[in-house]
């Protein structure tokens, strides 16, 4: 059973939250496990598995049901990868700088946009964008030169379209219109729109032991040296429709 597996098996047994979105969230906590470590050579470039992503639904469809599940498992596995919800751009640098590999975690993801927006963070949206594949990144501050080895971010947000994209037909995508910029091809963006099958009024408490053993698989599956991937063959076909 893949680490994937286990994290269905092991939350539907509480949640009706739609088996994409926890299939996504188990990416996303695969994605901050593996880091530089593990890399895929194409040329002269080098692709890791940095995954962004949005979960995107109606209200109540248990977005930030699937991202809580993997956060909480992070927070056990990897706690110094979570960074906060508020920050600074100089105060964000300055982190990265200690510790580049980092994960963004909004269950609503306007609130990440709307960090972007501020007046006091003129360059962060720039700077992300740069970070997401850099390998080293420099820049001025008041505090003196920053500079970021080997950046690693990840991202994981749930919303609904409207307060994802905006009201695009009268102009008032406010904050979130960043999102059509430069910022979009970062972003896988799940959608799922489907009524739950099933209606749990009292969730039953979590299964413990399904609960270590999933713990347990994850912190197996961080790697301790550097691991080229490639595409299986489902998968290159996959990329080649796409």
């Amino acid at each position: 059973m893949t680490f994937t597996d286990q994290f269905l098996d092991y939350a539907h047994d509480f949640t009706v939250c739609p088996s994409l979105f926890l299939r996504w969230s188990a990416k996303l906590c695969l994605s901050v496990i593996a880091g530089r470590n593990c890399v895929m050579r194409i040329g002269d470039w080098d692709i890791v598995p940095n995954i962004w992503m949005v979960l995107l639904g109606l209200t109540s469809a248990h977005k930030s049901t699937g991202l809580s599940i993997g956060r909480n498992l992070l927070k056990e596995v990897m706690p110094g990868a979570l960074l906060p919800q508020e920050y600074s751009q100089e105060m964000l640098l300055a982190d990265l700088a200690a510790n580049p590999h980092r994960c963004f975690i909004y269950d609503e993801a306007s609130g990440f946009f709307a960090v972007l927006g501020q007046k006091y963070n003129p360059i962060l949206k720039s700077a992300l964008t740069s970070l997401w594949t850099a390998r080293e990144y420099t820049r001025k501050t008041k505090q003196g030169e920053i500079s970021i080895i080997d950046p690693y971010l990840c991202f994981g947000g749930a919303s609904t379209p409207a307060n994802f994209l905006g009201d695009q037909n009268n102009g008032s995508g406010g904050k979130e219109m960043s999102v059509l910029s430069g910022f979009l091809p970062r972003f896988f963006l799940i959608p799922y729109f489907t009524p739950p099958e099933k209606h749990i009024a009292l969730p039953p408490p979590k299964d413990k032991m399904k609960r270590v053993a999933l713990r347990d698989t994850l912190l197996g599956l961080v790697p301790n040296e550097e691991r080229e991937f490639v595409y299986d063959s489902e998968s290159r076909a996959m990329m080649e429709i796409w």
